[in-house]
């Protein structure tokens, strides 16, 4: 296990600074999440107002997918 993870940390850092060295890595994961899910939110918006089928207002699954029950 200390072989697999030699090239993130220094050998001789301590268990607890191992932890607060992934805090950003982790961060960043989490930033990326929030980006994407806000973006399949706004894409699925704009593909709505941009369809033409005459039943995409009363559609049951457009009220499902934004949480507007």
């Amino acid at each position: 296990m200390e072989q697999s993870i030699g090239w993130i940390f220094p050998e001789d850092m301590e268990p607890t600074k191992r932890v607060f060295a992934l805090r950003p890595v982790v961060h960043l994961l989490l930033w990326i999440e929030v980006f994407l899910r806000g973006f399949r939110h706004y894409g699925n918006a704009i593909g709505e107002i941009h369809s033409n089928h005459p039943t995409s207002d009363f559609s049951p699954v457009r009220f499902v997918r934004t949480g507007m029950v």
